[in-house]
């Protein structure tokens, strides 16, 4: 192999968190923070225009707010008690947080502190002075906590100042102008105040009033105003309407049947605007008591954000959900322009599906090894407990990434580090889920593969029986196998935007009640491509073949009746007795044999019988469970829970890539192979020692994890990389010319390599590209010089007597037609040839 220079970045995807976004306000620009970085997008184009990495992690961000009197600053506020100035537009700046305070509140006893910087209430013209209030994080909606109001003051060193504190607080809010805020406690009281500063001091005069507490709160807003007005949003869905400085009796607002999760006042305050489980964003208008909606968003209405300084646009943080029982929750934020309701900008994150919560399931390991102490050595990297991995596939034609969550997939185009579309590959309930509907599972889409032209899509998804009305059906689950064709888009018409058309749907493919463990499609040399291998978790294994149209409806003639159908072609029934998930295929590139691996044992499959060849079975070469198999021209590599090993299929020996190795269940995702160049790639997590532990993670075992290239026949990798954070999977991309890989804070990386080869070729002719036009250029400047020089030693009408040095031509429109033609890509070098050549 030629050593190859390689290059290993990651620089797409994230995870959108659930606050802290803004828009500028001259109503141009939309910042969003993502995990790891900040986003700016403009909305003109909704496009991203620009990506700032902050090195930190940005999960800690509470609030935010742009500067008044420097419109570059964006202050970021963290509950580890930082506060944050990023320049967002200077993109010369090698390090963005040109500010950084260290907020330390201590109370009157001297002993505790007031907690963390829940949310920003306002600061002063100078931007010296913050309102904040502290505080424990709140759990859950009936966990009451004490809430309050300091002033940190930045002028010559940090300093604090209580100038309030309310006890017993489940919720709490501040105007869209930052002058009020209220406060509603477990025992039936909300508390209010008007900030009014004066002398540099500002006066807090709390005011305390009952109300009618017969449901639980879940979202509280303040208007603006000397008289301002309060909503209260229930888990009932009735949105209680308080007059706070008026004896007006409370009203209510009746229209959301589930949680109210996000109230808001406009600027006058004669709308209010709630959203909840429904999906639907509702406009009330105070005086009339008339709604307007919006209906259909993509998800639940966590959170609505309103500037006083832009208030014809809203922002609207979703909360999406998959429709399973995960507990990862992924954001989408919207920003709609107030008088029509259209959307401005949807900004959206990479959303991996994770069998497990990965934020609970990181600290809870965190405090287990922190409390018994643990010191790793180097035995001890690559053993985490949890399974940490998910999936996608790349196009292979679009290069685009696909990952599937629930019923639906998410397409993300990693160059232009935005969301294509989302397809739903299953039926589900459209709007929001509310009361006993949440228990009502979506079908959820276990497998999916593209053929190699990437024209066809088979899917497997499951539906489990809802669990409503004790039916002796309700542990049934059906499955479905799916083929789809791709449409691309449409020159001639905008609306006709690239989507995936069902052509045929298959129930239980393999059986009642068989479940489908693995799909693969088949190599080129087999049909073109045109084909897909199922193994279900008994071994047996389905081939799926398209039957041309023609073959159908030839004696019909009528084209609108012609539609693909996939039927079956070729099954082998597996073991009926033994049934297990450790079940994974590959198809070798000749398309002569299928190998199958089901727990400890491995099979060759000859594709022209579907029978097994026993003349030359394999030895046994797992020593456990087998997690999958790959092959990479003449080898076998296979990973198992505790190796992984390169078999030659040829010689019948195991190759010197014999490692011993910790994979988990999904260990699938971990290994890659890149058949053009015979390569091996598998990616290993581990808790790092502790004195690697950077600064900015707040774990005292934080994860890593190192990425190894290998040939299959040699133990020495090609290449070794070491990355900030686990991988949850990897995959070979040719569109990519490399390697693939996503980690749990969904950033995407790819890793390729470049001939040194290659490059000397391309440079070398880059140098031979540019000589040729230096020496061309060179020889035309001494053709002018020569003439214009012999020019000169003769007179005028000697000069035009001599036809032979000087011939006079006539210019005219046909004689310029040889320099116009085929223009395209050429040089203006090569555009002066043609006119001297010419004249």
């Amino acid at each position: 192999m030629v050593t190859a220079d390689w290059n290993l970045a990651f620089n797409s995807g994230g995870k959108l968190l659930s606050r802290g976004h803004v828009i500028t306000p001259d109503g141009k620009f939309a910042i969003a923070i993502f995990k790891t970085h900040l986003r700016v997008y403009s909305l003109s184009t909704r496009q991203s225009i620009r990506s700032i990495k902050l090195n930190r992690d940005l999960s800690d961000v509470v609030d935010s707010k742009l500067s008044n009197a420097n419109s570059c600053l964006l202050y970021l506020f963290t509950s580890s008690n930082e506060i944050l100035a990023v320049n967002w537009r200077d993109k010369s700046l090698t390090n963005a947080i040109v500010k950084n305070y260290s907020v330390k509140t201590i109370e009157s006893d001297g002993k505790n502190s007031f907690g963390q910087i829940l949310k920003l209430v306002n600061f002063n013209d100078k931007e010296d002075e913050f309102l904040l209030i502290f505080g424990k994080p709140t759990t859950s909606l009936h966990s009451a906590h004490s809430r309050s109001l300091i002033k940190i003051s930045i002028k010559e060193e940090v300093s604090s100042e209580e100038l309030a504190t309310v006890d017993n607080v489940l919720l709490f809010n501040k105007s869209t102008d930052g002058k009020s805020l209220v406060f509603v406690t477990n025992t039936s009281d909300v508390y209010y105040t008007s900030l009014v500063e004066s002398e540099n001091q500002v006066q807090v005069n709390l005011h305390q009033i009952p109300f009618a507490y017969k449901s639980t709160i879940c979202s509280v807003a303040i208007s603006n105003g000397e008289a301002p007005m309060a909503a209260l949003g229930t888990v009932s869905g009735v949105i209680q309407l308080l007059y706070l400085t008026s004896h007006s009796e409370q009203r209510l607002l009746k229209w959301h049947v589930d949680q109210v999760k996000a109230v808001e006042f406009n600027s006058d305050g004669s709308y209010l605007i709630s959203g909840g489980i429904e999906k639907v964003l509702v406009f009330w208008q105070l005086d009339t008591e008339k709604q307007q909606f919006l209906p259909r968003l993509n998800g639940c209405i966590n959170q609505i954000t309103i500037d006083d300084r832009i208030g014809q646009l809203y922002g609207i943080t979703l909360e999406l959900s998959d429709g399973n029982t995960s507990d990862e929750k992924y954001m989408e934020f919207l920003v709609l322009n107030a008088l029509d309701l259209s959307s401005k900008l949807d900004v959206n994150g990479l959303r991996p599906h994770f069998s497990t919560n990965l934020d609970k399931t990181i600290q809870r390991d965190d405090r287990r090894m922190k409390k018994l102490d643990i010191q790793l050595d180097e035995e001890s990297l690559t053993k985490i407990r949890h399974n940490f991995t998910t999936d996608f596939e790349i196009h292979p034609t679009t290069k685009s990434m696909y990952l599937p969550s629930g019923a639906r997939i998410q397409v993300y185009d990693i160059v232009k580090n935005d969301q294509v579309f989302v397809t739903t590959m299953a039926r589900t309930l459209q709007q929001g889920k509310v009361r006993s509907e949440t228990s009502i599972q979506d079908p959820s889409i276990d497998h999916f593969a593209f053929t190699q032209d990437g024209n066809w899509m088979c899917t497997f998804d499951k539906l489990a029986t809802p669990k409503l009305d004790h039916l002796m059906s309700e542990n049934d689950v059906k499955y479905s196998l799916k083929f789809w064709k791709y449409i691309a888009s449409s020159s001639t018409s905008l609306s006709d935007n690239p989507h995936w058309e069902l052509c045929t749907k298959i129930i239980d493919p393999h059986g009642s009640s068989v479940p489908i463990a693995s799909i693969i499609s088949a190599p080129v040399t087999y049909c073109g491509g045109l084909a897909f291998v199922t193994a279900d978790t008994k071994g047996g294994l389905r081939l799926w073949r398209p039957r041309i149209p023609k073959e159908i409806y030839a004696k019909l003639g009528n084209k609108k009746l012609e539609q693909t159908a996939w039927t079956l072609r070729k099954f082998r029934s597996g073991n009926g007795r033994l049934e297990t998930t450790s079940i994974d295929i590959s198809w070798s590139g000749d398309a002569s044999v299928i190998v199958v691996g089901q727990e400890n044992a491995i099979t060759l499959v000859d594709v022209n019988n579907f029978e097994e060849i026993k003349e030359t079975p394999l030895p046994s070469l797992a020593d456990g469970r087998i997690r999958a198999l790959k092959i990479v021209g003449y080898n076998l590599i296979m990973l198992t829970k505790e190796r992984l090993i390169s078999f030659n299929l040829l010689t019948y020996q195991i190759n010197q890539l014999c490692v011993r190795v910790h994979s988990p269940i999904g260990g699938k995702s971990l290994l890659a192979v890149d058949d053009d160049r015979n390569l091996v790639c598998f990616c290993v997590n581990y808790y790092s020692h502790s004195d690697q532990t950077q600064e900015s993670s707040s774990l005292t075992y934080p994860l890593r994890s190192r990425i190894f290239v290998f040939e299959p026949s040699k133990l020495k990798p090609v290449y070794i990389a070491d990355h900030s954070s686990p991988i949850s999977c990897v995959k070979y991309s040719k569109g990519h010319s490399g390697f693939v890989l996503l980690d749990i804070d969904a950033k995407v990386g790819i890793l390729n390599a470049v001939t040194s080869k290659f490059l000397f070729e391309e440079e070398e002719k880059k140098q031979l590209d540019k000589a040729y036009e230096m020496n061309t250029l060179l020889s035309n400047a001494q053709i002018v010089a020569k003439v214009a020089k012999e020019s000169a030693n003769k007179s005028v009408s000697t000069i035009e007597d001599d036809e032979e040095l000087f011939t006079r031509r006539t210019l005219n429109p046909d004689s310029l037609e040889p320099v116009l033609e085929n223009m395209e890509g050429l040089s203006v070098e090569a555009l002066f040839d043609r006119v001297m050549n010419l004249l």
